[in-house]
């Protein structure tokens, strides 16, 4: 089969990291030709590594835009606020795209680009790779097969990690609402997405409770200097210390973060003086939810609990499944699924192949699978546009019950931000 020309819609950590790497790794499958991104650094380092002239390298999509048509697709690997426009713009312009999950923090911009895709006859993938993993791709298989009856009950548990959450969503980008988005969409649309496909049906109904429990001023321990670097007296008895997150023994983030990953101690304290990872968790600016739970109601009467909860200490996804006829419970990242038949009581306990790349294979088969799809196999497994959709809504309904304290019927609910898209769709 032919190389795929690609162009890359924003080269930060996942662009320079995932989308790169596969290039790399399989060229005869993927070219890159094209590259967006306003920091001219990593600009100029994608650009190097793919060979791309000068000249096909843009500080904006809105550049790119402007030129002819330049390949086949886009990944578009932009901030969470920054999905919408350049996939409309994209899929317009007559590029097929993959989008970074989640596809948008608006409900209605979700719809808008799913309408787009349809209009245009493109290709519009969503990056949840959870389902591309021999983890999750062996439960549906389960699922689907029928062996343990139908399906009754999904109860998946998001444990994100105390550590993780710190980081991501309270030192950093995911912090505040206002600039990305509610943490169950943040983090938890995959989750969504899983239950959505494993399920088979559409929601009917969906209700939500959580809060910020954690991670307030009045939480603090005592008076609490603005960053640990700052000589904070309960450091030692601090789970989340800046030392014992980033330097003693550390963790992988501020490897990932440093340009220089072989810096000495010293360097990274004096680093994380000046970066947001040396914020006390107490008296930062924070506002997402720490723990939420979800309770989904399903056309097809079956029901899921969704439980997102920061305070635990491995980052992991937990899945058990009720059948009619058994019961399955897995664990993501142990890469253990055990199954139980309740006619003949045996115990099946599989250990799916790892694929190596980022989230346990996920993101190469999400690559492969797009790739597959441009060459005419349309029947491919593809995180589909629609479904995609539909667990989007799920997250935003699940928002709007936890505000409102409310029920919130599916229908409804996407009738109503349907009639938003309408209306923004006169403005595009």
């Amino acid at each position: 089969m032919k190389t795929i020309d690609i162009i890359l819609i924003g080269a930060g950590a996942r662009g320079l990291g995932t989308y790169s790497e596969y290039a790399e790794r399989f060229p005869h499958k993927l070219k890159y030709v094209g590259v967006a991104e306003p920091d001219e650094e990593r600009r100029a380092e994608f650009a190097k590594i793919h060979s791309i002239p000068e000249e096909r390298c843009f500080a904006s999509w809105e550049e790119l835009l402007a030129q002819p048509l330049l390949a086949e697709a886009a990944f578009i690997v932009t901030g969470d606020r920054l999905h919408f426009s350049p996939t409309v713009a994209m899929l317009r312009k007559g590029y097929h795209v993959i989008v970074e999950k989640p596809m948008a923090v608006d409900p209605a911009e979700c719809i808008l680009m799913v309408e787009e895709a349809k209009r245009s006859g493109r290709i519009l993938s969503i990056g949840h790779v959870l389902r591309f993993t021999p983890f999750f791709s062996e439960i549906k298989r389960i699922v689907d097969s029928g062996d343990l009856g139908e399906l009754v009950n999904v109860n998946q548990v998001e444990c994100v990690g105390f550590w993780h959450f710190a980081h991501s969503y309270v030192r950093t980008k995911w912090a505040r609402m206002a600039d990305s988005c509610p943490s169950i969409l943040a983090k938890c649309c995959h989750d969504l997405d899983i239950i959505r496909w494993l399920v088979g049906a559409p929601a009917s109904r969906v209700s939500s409770f959580g809060n910020l429990f954690q991670f307030r001023p009045e939480k603090a321990p005592g008076n609490v200097p603005e960053r640990c670097t700052d000589g904070c007296e309960f450091e030692e008895d601090c789970p989340y210390s800046v030392f014992r997150l980033y330097i003693d023994p550390g963790r992988f983030w501020v490897a990932r973060t440093l340009k220089n990953k072989n810096a000495c101690v010293k360097e990274r304290i004096e680093f994380l003086k000046k970066s947001p990872y040396s914020k006390c968790v107490f008296r930062a600016d924070n506002d997402v939810c720490d723990q939420q739970i979800v309770m989904m109601q399903f056309k097809n009467n079956a029901t899921a609990t969704l439980t997102m909860m920061a305070h635990t200490r491995d980052d992991t996804r937990k899945i058990r499944i009720s059948f009619t006829g058994g019961e399955l419970i897995g664990d993501f990242v142990g890469n253990r699924i055990e199954v139980r038949d309740f006619l003949t009581d045996k115990l099946t306990v599989l250990t799916p192949e790892v694929i190596e790349s980022g989230h346990l294979g996920g993101d190469i088969v999400l690559i492969d699978r797009f790739l597959d799809a441009l060459h005419g196999r349309r029947d491919t497994h593809l995180s589909s546009a629609d479904e995609s959709l539909d667990s989007h809504l799920m997250a935003f309904a699940a928002e709007k019950s936890r505000l409102n304290e409310m029920v919130v019927d599916m229908d409804e609910f996407a009738r109503d931000i349907g009639e938003l898209a309408k209306e923004r769709c006169q403005e595009l």
